[in-house]
């Protein structure tokens, strides 16, 4: 009888433990949190960067396209 509760109270034990939802400690969220900002970060200098090179061109063609047009 005795074998028979500590068994059932092992198992009940095992069963709760496995059915709770991982826990989230506050420094695991933040590390993850600032994780994603360093990297959302970092995309946003690349996209800065080429919005930079995008917008040398568009001025490089604009002002080929005035010297054909409208001469000086």
């Amino acid at each position: 009888m005795y074998e028979t509760s500590i068994v059932f109270t092992v198992i009940y034990l095992f069963i709760v433990k496995a059915s709770q939802e991982p826990e989230c400690f506050r420094f695991d969220y933040e590390e993850k949190l600032l994780e994603k900002m360093v990297r959302m970060e970092f995309k946003m200098e690349q996209a800065l960067k080429r919005i930079d090179v995008f917008e040398e061109i568009l001025q490089r063609k604009t002002k080929d396209i005035q010297g054909r047009f409208l001469p000086q």
